[in-house]
């Protein structure tokens, strides 16, 4: 479509509206104005004003927490930096005295347990799970251990299983 040719169009348009406006009674275009305006102020409500409040709003009540959370994160990264500076505790030397009394400690005890290097070899026979899970926990926090491999079987009697688990000693940096 030309230019000229919707030029033509948007006066033909205009020229329709300005004679159904004259054709009105004062009284009606009184009322079509009022009734333009109330259309455009509830448009304007609408599609700005409304969205603004509701935004301001919803800012008025999540401020609040994100700026704790954003505290809390920041807390917690300096935190991280300081325990990043400083340098880890030695790593427990790994020996078959010190696992047999961790077990003992738990009341467990070993049917059989290879201690070497980084690794040990544990196998348990008929141990309480419960147990089982504290000692672990345990070797994690003193020992720093991590279960690389386990199998455990559930025992006729309940709560207790035969257990077989390699753990490793990783190196520290």
């Amino acid at each position: 479509m030309s230019a000229e040719m919707k030029t033509n169009r948007t006066q033909g348009i205009a020229a329709q509206a300005a004679a159904y406006w004259k054709a009105r009674t004062q009284r009606e275009q009184l009322f079509l104005s009022a009734a333009a305006c109330v259309v455009a102020l509830g448009l304007l409500y609408a599609l700005l004003i409304a969205p603004a409040l509701s935004g301001r709003h919803q800012l008025r009540t999540e401020l609040p927490a994100l700026r704790q959370q954003s505290a809390l994160m920041q807390h917690l990264s300096r935190e991280a930096a300081t325990l990043a500076r400083k340098p880890l505790p030695p790593v427990p030397t790994l020996s078959k005295q010190s696992l047999e009394s961790s077990l003992a400690d738990k009341g467990l005890q070993a049917h059989e347990l290879r201690v070497s290097s980084n690794t040990v070899i544990l196998k348990l026979r008929a141990v309480p799970f419960s147990a089982l899970l504290g000692w672990l926990d345990n070797a994690q926090k003193s020992l720093r251990l991590v279960v690389t491999e386990a199998e455990l079987a559930a025992l006729e009697q309940e709560g207790t299983v035969n257990a077989s688990l390699t753990l490793h000693q990783p190196e520290t940096r």
